[in-house]
């Protein structure tokens, strides 16, 4: 996690807003950054330490093969398939809660910040939360008797 906070700072410290860098993944001894492409080039040309440690960066194309995440898998049923209710159970949020925060800029939906609360979510989907994590919507069962939608997420860093 502290790989992360200095690879954030360094990008800050080029002058980008939060808001426009996408989230980063680590993995043995290398970072992925998920970056507009009009930032990638600004990116691989200015950065080039993050905290104490001196960097290499590169342009790749495609989205890299990672290892298998940490984390638990979950169902939990949901009145609609919105981003307000799905960040809710993900997240252990009231509805209202969750439509705070996403109007506020803290959600991202497949890495890009989504201001809609009622934005609809398809199957696979990515959604996080600044400062508490992410999940992957990773099926749809169907609609309850009580008409519901039955989900399975995957909450990511969590044990599973």
């Amino acid at each position: 996690m502290r790989a992360k906070r200095h690879i954030l700072g360094a990008l800050m410290g080029l002058g980008f807003e939060r808001e426009r860098i996408g989230d980063i993944v680590l993995d043995q001894g290398c970072a992925w950054l998920f970056a507009e492409p009009e930032m990638a080039s600004y990116i691989v040309a200015s950065l080039e330490s993050a905290g104490r440690v001196s960097v290499k960066c590169e342009i790749v194309e495609g989205v890299p093969e990672l290892p298998e995440p940490e984390g638990r898998h979950v169902r939990d049923t949901v009145p609609s398939m919105r981003l307000d209710a799905l960040v809710a159970a993900g997240f252990s949020l009231s509805r209202s809660e969750a439509a705070r925060v996403i109007t506020q800029g803290k959600v991202f939906l497949n890495q890009v910040q989504t201001l809609r609360t009622d934005a609809t979510v398809q199957e696979g989907a990515l959604i996080s939360l600044r400062g508490s994590g992410r999940f992957r919507l990773e099926g749809i069962e169907g609609e309850t008797r009580k008409g519901r939608w039955a989900v399975r997420l995957f909450i990511y860093g969590e044990k599973k």
